[in-house]
């Protein structure tokens, strides 16, 4: 009997994934096994972070549809373009202030959150013994809300 015959028939091919990913996979796997540390001058390449994202990144990307994976590439090739184009027309620093701005925001949302603990009418509480700790955590996110807009507005 045909070794193949005890295996069965490999599954059916699912064309809504993409192979690309795949293939890029399988260029990424060296970097596994450290191969690269036996070569002269591996100090110089880029082996770890490299390779290891890209393989992290080729197998996400394997296990969805191509039409999400071609659409999320142009919408970061498009991104990654308008964004340095912007960086070298412009003489603002705007990265300081949109840092800033999403800090803000991120505090903003840590304050919403730690409040409704305090107040416990919601799913998730703190217990009558952590009030002290509750309201240390709010004025933790005012100070960090005010540093958010110092810096936002400010040219230091």
């Amino acid at each position: 009997m045909d070794n193949m015959e005890t295996l069965g028939p490999p599954p059916p091919y699912d064309d809504k994934r993409s192979g690309a990913g795949v293939c890029s996979n399988l260029s990424f796997l060296p970097s596994q096994w450290c191969i690269f540390d036996l070569l002269p001058g591996a100090g110089v390449l880029p082996k770890d972070p490299t390779l290891s994202l890209g393989f992290m990144t080729g197998t996400i990307a394997s296990m969805h549809e191509t039409k999400a994976v071609i659409l999320a590439m142009i919408i970061t090739t498009v991104i990654t373009i308008t964004v340095t184009v912007f960086s070298f027309q412009t003489k603002i620093y705007w990265v300081h202030m949109l840092y800033s701005a999403i800090c803000a925001i991120i505090f903003t949302l840590f304050l919403a959150y730690d409040t409704q603990l305090l107040l416990g009418n919601k799913r998730f509480s703190i217990s009558p013994e952590d009030y002290v700790y509750g309201a240390i955590q709010i004025y933790v996110d005012v100070i960090y809300i005010f540093l958010s807009f110092l810096r936002l507005g400010s040219r230091r």
